[in-house]
């Protein structure tokens, strides 16, 4: 590499790395319009960086009306989705909202041919929801709520074990 600096971009998604050039953390590393940037470098130099994935609630765009009130969860550049098959088959995924106050629970699954992923764990609600009566009324009823557990695993394993109802953005509870 002779006397260049090696410039790596850093992911927007990442809020927190560590660096280290020669095995040695770099303990402020310099960073320049959205690049780590290690200092100059010899041949035969070793660079590695970690970024930190953690778990967080992400939020559409305030005028995405489809999409208001709602929230998606992200670890790294992976998003998570809310899929029927992972939760009870008594739930019904378009009647559960998240409560983003609490912690994230991951852990390891297996998907139907064996392979490794995480999944993750929140706290939510389900609207208990009265079938009876007519379709519309002029009387405004707030509907029950009962408290769950949701589980939540990569967009890209969604429908794996079974097919059923899924969504990314989830509504908030407030």
């Amino acid at each position: 590499m002779g006397d260049q600096r090696l410039k790596v971009r850093i992911p927007e998604w990442c809020h927190k790395f560590e660096a280290k050039l020669n095995e040695k953390k770099i303990d402020s590393p310099l960073q320049e319009g959205g690049y780590l940037v290690f200092p100059k470098s010899s041949t035969g130099d070793s660079f590695e960086i970690n970024f930190t994935m953690d778990f967080e609630y992400i939020h559409p765009h305030q005028l995405l009306d489809a999409s208001r009130g709602m929230v998606a969860v992200r670890r790294g550049p992976e998003i998570y989705a809310l899929d029927q098959s992972w939760n009870s088959s008594e739930l019904v995924v378009e009647h559960l909202q998240i409560k983003t106050d609490g912690k994230f629970k991951s852990e390891i699954a297996k998907d139907l041919n064996g392979l490794e992923f995480t999944k993750v764990k929140v706290n939510g609600s389900s609207l208990v929801v009265d079938r009876s009566g007519p379709s519309y009324t002029s009387e405004s009823k707030s509907p029950r709520e009962k408290e769950i557990e949701l589980v939540l695993v990569p967009y890209s394993r969604w429908g794996n074990p079974v097919t059923g109802g899924m969504r990314v953005w989830i509504p908030k509870v407030s």
